[in-house]
């Protein structure tokens, strides 16, 4: 079940997409995963990225360049969410855009989530 408003009027617009997620997953769950994660990482982002400043400036630069490459390739799905939250309808233009968003996202947030780690 999805747990956020604006997060389930994104996965039932989304639903009609022709997207083929990671296996058999659902693009609902698909959806629901890609945007937990990537709340997730960003707020591991806010905790790790000012210890690193100065402690590590040349990790703290990596992390942080790819943090806005995750923000960037998540936007998109961010301001979809948005106005389906607010009752406004998208054109076939925005739901083309958030197919490929998606993907980018989820490929971004991943990259991001890896590099944490090392």
């Amino acid at each position: 079940m999805l747990k956020h408003p604006a997060l389930a009027c994104f996965a039932i617009w989304m639903g009609g997409c022709a997207l083929s997620p990671p296996g058999s997953v659902d693009v609902e769950a698909y959806a629901e995963r890609v945007f937990r994660l990537h709340n997730q990482v960003s707020s591991d982002f806010m905790l790790l990225l000012p210890e690193l400043e100065f402690a590590e400036p040349d990790r703290y630069a990596r992390l942080s360049d790819l943090e806005m490459e995750m923000l960037d390739a998540c936007a998109p799905l961010d301001r979809i969410a948005t106005r389906e939250s607010a009752g406004k309808s998208s054109g076939i233009g925005k739901h083309l855009e958030a197919k490929a968003a998606l993907k980018r996202c989820d490929e971004a947030t991943h990259r991001a989530l890896r590099s944490m780690d090392e």
